[in-house]
C-alpha cells in the first residue's frame, strides 16, 4: 500500500501543470527596440512632446509650434545606467494611472509617461519638462 501510495504522489508530481490561461504576462517597455524620433499628443492640452534621434532628449511644442521646454531626463534625474550604456527613451506617452495618482500635490498635475530601454521609468511634469523617477525593472 505504501509503495501504491508514493507511486501515486511520484506520478501527481510528474504531471505538467495546466497553464492557466486567464493570466497575462507583463512585458516592459525595455523590451521594445528603440525606434527612432518619436511624437505623442496630448489630446486635452494639443501639446506635443518628441524624443529626438538621440533617445534622451525630449521637447514640448505647442499648438503653434513654438518649442516651451527642452530637457535631458535622464540626466536631469541624474540616473544610474542600469542595464544598458545608452539609455534612450523607448516609450513616450500617457501617463499611468498609477502614476499619476502617486504625483498628486506636486508638479502641475498633468504627466507625460517615459520608460527608457533600460527598464528605468517615469512621468514628465507637462508644465516644464520636470522628470520624477518612478522606478526600475
Amino acid at each position: 500500500m505504501k509503495t501504491l501510495s508514493t507511486a501515486l504522489l511520484f506520478l501527481l508530481l510528474l504531471a505538467p501543470a495546466r497553464p492557466n490561461t486567464n493570466m497575462t504576462s507583463y512585458v516592459g517597455h525595455y523590451l521594445e527596440p528603440f525606434r527612432g524620433p518619436q511624437a505623442y499628443k496630448d489630446v486635452e492640452s494639443g501639446l506635443v512632446f518628441y524624443v529626438e534621434s538621440d533617445g534622451r532628449h525630449v521637447a514640448a511644442i505647442d499648438g503653434e509650434g513654438k518649442i516651451l521646454w527642452h530637457r535631458d531626463p535622464f540626466a536631469d534625474a541624474k540616473l544610474s545606467f542600469y542595464r544598458t550604456k545608452t539609455p534612450r527613451v523607448v516609450y513616450l506617452g500617457k501617463a499611468q494611472q498609477w502614476s499619476v495618482e502617486a504625483m498628486k500635490g506636486r508638479g502641475s498635475g498633468k504627466y507625460v509617461g517615459l520608460a527608457f530601454n533600460s527598464s528605468q521609468f517615469g512621468v514628465l511634469d507637462a508644465k516644464n519638462g520636470d522628470f520624477t523617477f518612478m522606478g526600475q525593472d
